[in-house]
């Protein structure tokens, strides 16, 4: 297992930033790159998530929700992160709280130096990703609201394994 949903690497109080982006000056200074996370408001989890492998910066793909949780001064140009909105919406209906960024921390699972099991850089974020949805549903008998979609049948599928693949593909010189 790769994440266990009670021992995040990192857990980070939203109200303690100054701004969404010193999310990803914390992930950097604490040289995070590959990840699996949830956002969660008051100890409830709402999203479950992993890092991008195209992104360009530390935690942007965490950054890019938390900036559009509301209670921020500013609102972001982009459209992107835009989609926590409709989580943020549905988990109000579904739980009767107002959620505030004040009120809501993200934890990461770090996987940055796990050794590299697959070809694919972001494998090993996947199965920490499916770790903590599959000890959510044990614990809850349901998925986060903000993961309506099982990912882990997507993510889950086997993957040729780096040694595997090396042998293929290269060969040593004697």
């Amino acid at each position: 297992m790769l994440a266990d949903i009670n021992n995040p690497t990192l857990s980070i109080d939203i109200k303690t930033l100054t701004r969404a982006s010193d999310l990803c000056g914390i992930l950097k200074a604490n040289d995070i790159q590959r990840y699996a996370y949830a956002i969660k408001h008051k100890n409830q989890i709402m999203k479950v998530g992993m890092s991008a492998d195209n992104a360009h910066h530390y935690g942007d793909r965490i950054y890019r929700q938390v900036a559009n949780l509301p209670g921020w001064k500013t609102i972001p140009r982009s459209g992107c992160g835009k989609d926590i909105l409709t989580v943020v919406h549905d988990y109000q209906q579904e739980t009767g709280m107002i959620v505030h960024k004040d009120d809501c921390t993200v934890e990461v699972w770090d996987v940055t130096n796990v050794p590299q099991s697959s070809f694919r850089i972001q494998r090993e974020a996947e199965l920490a990703e499916n770790d903590l949805l599959s000890q959510y549903e044990e614990l809850y008998k349901k998925l986060p609201i903000g993961n309506p979609k099982d990912t882990r049948v997507i993510t889950g599928k086997p993957a040729i394994s780096l040694s595997a693949f090396n042998n293929i593909f290269f060969y040593e010189l004697a």
